[in-house]
């Protein structure tokens, strides 16, 4: 049966290659994204879209597609945590590199989108540590952050994400789909927390 990770589009890498793999792509001599053609992949902030495991493969692809949507009209890198059922020892944390260029309707603008797609062990704490530092090495520094929660479980969020999340600019979710469970959570800036059915 096949998960999320795999039914994302994107090439399987080494989680340690992902970013050096990325930066070589678009250092490459003549690559669409040369010196002086470097605008086009401009990143304006980094935006963290986190499945949770009841999330289905068909959300997932639709949710996929509305974030690299996003990155067309607004330069983001996107990083995609995907929940794993089961793996052995060495698949607990996979990564995946996703890529795509686009050409605006003028024929004259351009833009380049990015996702770096990571599976993890909803039920592995262990792991936790290692899960959000490797977050915090494929975010683009100095950038503006959104973490976009998607049937994430409220204890969850409480227990492993809470403080990590509270550095980010956003937290987004829709109640529409969570229900009201995540407005109950004691956001440390409550201010930060968006509800898209708002």
């Amino acid at each position: 049966m096949s998960t999320i990770f795999e039914r994302l589009p994107g090439q399987e890498l080494p989680v340690s290659k992902v970013t050096r793999t990325l930066a070589e792509m678009w250092q490459a001599e003549g690559g669409i994204a040369n010196r002086e053609n470097s605008g086009i992949r401009a990143s304006q902030l980094n935006l963290v879209l986190h499945f949770g495991a009841s999330t289905s493969i068909e959300e997932a692809l639709e949710l996929f597609e509305t974030a690299v949507e996003f990155g067309q009209r607004t330069p983001c890198r996107i990083i995609v945590m995907c929940p794993e059922s089961e793996a052995d020892d060495e698949t607990l944390i996979r990564g995946k590199l996703f890529t795509q260029c686009f050409i605006g309707d003028s024929m004259r603008q351009a833009c380049c989108c990015e996702a770096l797609i990571m599976n993890y062990q909803p039920g592995e704490t262990q792991y936790l540590e290692s899960q959000i530092n490797q977050i915090s090495l494929w975010l683009e520094a100095d950038l503006p952050g959104y973490y976009w929660f998607h049937r994430v479980p409220r204890e969850t969020i409480e227990e492993r994400y809470l403080a990590f999340v509270s550095k980010f600019d956003r937290i987004v979710y829709n109640s529409n789909i969570e229900g009201p469970v995540l407005d109950t959570i004691a956001w440390p800036d409550r201010s930060k927390v968006k509800d898209f059915a708002r």
